[in-house]
């Protein structure tokens, strides 16, 4: 029986029945220099706001469980920025207690993100990242190669 780990989870490549590489854009604040110097009012909102396209590797196995990883350097720290942001914006309970899956939102937190369009969206990408994928510290290129050639594929 042959096994993979993958940050301390081991899967049983016989119970692989799909893997592939994706991607999926995480959106975020941007840091300005001229945001800081308080010219905020020359500056056109949507510049404050990006798009960052990542790649995750995608396993599907028999039993249902679904893994997605990602090894993006710049996406795990512009999660960490995101995550500072949401604090000084005092909303990062708020965000913290949203969930992906169940599709949460507080009440306090929908009225903040109802004004707020790019907020709101940067939120709902901040969590289904952090609910939905698992950063690791390898090339997921790499580990698609080792199941690969684990499965005899060339």
């Amino acid at each position: 029986m042959s096994v993979i780990v993958l940050e301390n989870k081991r899967i049983i490549l016989n119970g692989i029945i799909r893997y592939e590489l994706n991607s999926d854009e995480m959106y975020y604040r941007n840091d300005m220099e001229e945001e800081r110097f308080l010219f905020i009012f020359l500056i056109n909102q949507d510049d404050l706001w990006s798009e960052h396209c990542f790649n995750y590797l995608y396993i599907e196995m028999a039993d249902g469980t679904l893994y997605k990883y990602y090894s993006d350097k710049k996406l795990y720290d512009v999660m960490e920025k995101m995550a500072n942001y949401f604090e000084e914006k005092g909303i990062a309970s708020e965000v913290e207690n949203c969930s992906y899956d169940d599709q949460y939102v507080s009440e306090a937190l929908e009225a903040i993100l109802e004004v707020d369009e790019h907020l709101e969206q940067a939120v709902e990408s901040y969590v289904k990242i952090r609910d939905t994928f698992l950063f690791v510290n390898e090339d997921i290129s790499a580990i698609a190669n080792r199941i690969d050639h684990a499965f005899g594929i060339i």
